[in-house]
């Protein structure tokens, strides 16, 4: 009944909420989404619209979309959305709900938001020899201790109910989020956001994360202790160093977010004799998804030398789609006091070319390599771990890192989220309903897809199979 309700509720229009949606208005928003994906999306105009082929499996994809809206079911516009937008095979192409909601509404959702006893809860959770469901347990983020229990006999329903608040908005024993266990063994998550409103997104085990993009909570218990060690106990995204011993360090990354990007640099001034005096510095980019590969360069130093090989795209130029959204962003981009020129120059560019891909630099150029003001000798080695969760920034640190001699990857194929580049976010309404759209401006080389790494991740230099249970310590071993 809740979960049934927080959906009606995540449909709501200003004044009213809806009970049902009706099929035309799924098919309104399919066609203002996909309208607004062609209009501005770099990877349409280059790998769809001038493939013949590939243009008419997308034209036959989206009929059958239609079909499906004209006779859709309320819950169903949001799945296929995302489904529209999954074809594409890009991170950064994604939909997001997005509803309005007066104070009332908020009011309403607030005062209506369950609440649990908690008495005994972690207790039962912690109970030795419980069957405990992959994503049950104690979980964390930097504002509560959260415990999430079946609901359910089945296991297919789950509560989340916060234990301890730091956060002004919420109180122990509300409930902040649902989940339900879907055919595809996806966790599809109800969360409420700090004014209690709710969202539904996709929930992914990544241990020791449960993420909900853009939210992710750290594990508690049950925790392996490899798991334990590579998270800040605060904050699960937060970088943390440690030594293994006189031969390696290891330094855990799990986000390019920029807000860690202070952090990191005071981590890396507090350790940088350590980090100098061993031989080995692993970099941990296990389920790092990315921010801006700027917030890695208080690193820079360790694994910098005077030789480099060339950029895995040597001669890419990258190139942006001049359209309406896109040239709204740059005409309100602030860029200090004065507008540099690259910025007229790009702004003026865009409007001479409706509807054209054009460099993003004039005259066309690859990217600048970044220096450092210091290199260290030491240490000799620099590993990156890597999974198939990494992406998007931490892709761009890692092509830019292993230019290095002294660097090598290890682990899996990364996720394949960096062939487009700097996300937009832009509001799609119909009919009185609102999803967020992000699209990537930047088309990171003009010779795409050639030479691209969204397809199949960009590879590990040395393969990692599951078969290793600690991969931090078989780098080690390797380097010894």
């Amino acid at each position: 009944m809740i979960m049934t309700l927080l959906r009606l509720l995540a449909w709501t229009t200003i004044g009213t909420i809806a009970v049902a949606q009706s099929a035309t208005t799924t098919r309104q928003l399919l066609d203002a989404v996909i309208a607004r994906v062609e209009t501005n999306y770099a990877g349409f105009v280059i790998e769809v619209a001038s493939n013949p082929d590939r243009l008419a499996t997308y034209r036959a994809f989206c009929a059958t979309l239609f079909e499906r809206a004209a006779s859709s079911e309320p819950d169903e516009a949001l799945a296929l959305l995302h489904e529209y937008v999954d074809w594409f095979d890009d991170g950064h192409l994604f939909v997001k709900e997005h509803p309005r909601f007066d104070p009332a509404q908020l009011a309403a959702l607030r005062q209506a938001t369950p609440t649990r006893s908690i008495d005994g809860l972690a207790g039962r959770l912690r109970q030795p020899g419980r069957d405990l469901a992959p994503i049950e347990g104690l979980w964390f983020t930097p504002d509560h201790e959260i415990a999430v229990e079946r609901v359910d006999a089945t296991g297919v329903r789950y509560v989340a109910t916060i234990l301890e608040t730091r956060s002004e908005h919420w109180r122990a024993g509300q409930e902040i989020a649902e989940f339900e266990l879907g055919e595809d063994q996806q966790f599809h998550a109800t969360l409420r956001l700090d004014d209690h409103s709710p969202r539904r997104l996709q929930g992914y085990l990544h241990e020791p994360w449960l993420r909900m993009p853009p939210h992710t909570w750290g594990r508690r218990y049950p925790l392996a202790t490899s798991d334990r060690e590579r998270l800040d106990a605060q904050d699960p995204r937060a970088p943390r160093f440690r030594s293994l011993g006189d031969d390696a360090c290891v330094m855990h990354l799990p986000s390019l977010s920029p807000r860690y990007g202070k952090r990191l640099g005071k981590l890396v001034h507090e350790h940088r004799a350590a980090i100098a005096a061993h031989d080995l510095l692993i970099v941990d980019l296990r389920g790092n998804s990315g921010g801006s590969s700027t917030a890695a360069r208080p690193l820079a130093p360790f694994y910098h030398g005077e030789e480099r090989e060339p950029r895995a795209r040597a001669d890419a130029i990258r190139h942006v789609l001049s359209c309406p959204d896109t040239l709204a962003y740059y005409r309100q981009m602030k860029s200090g006091f004065f507008t540099p020129a690259w910025l007229r120059s790009l702004r003026h560019r865009l409007e001479k070319n409706p509807g054209k891909l054009i460099p993003f630099w004039d005259p066309p150029r690859t990217p600048k390599d970044f220096v450092p003001r210091r290199v260290s000798k030491t240490p000799a080695h620099v590993a990156l771990l890597i999974d198939r969760v990494v992406g998007s920034a931490a892709e761009a640190f890692l092509l830019e890192a292993r230019r290095h001699p002294r660097v090598t990857s290890f682990g899996e194929p990364t996720a394949g989220m960096i062939d487009y580049q700097n996300v937009l976010m832009v509001a799609v309404e119909a009919a009185g309903h609102r999803v967020l759209l992000g699209y990537p401006l930047i088309a990171a080389s003009h010779q795409l897809p050639k030479h691209g790494f969204n397809r199949d991740g960009i590879p590990p230099d040395v393969a990692i199979g599951d078969e290793i249970a600690d991969p931090i310590q078989w780098i080690r071993d390797r380097y010894r």
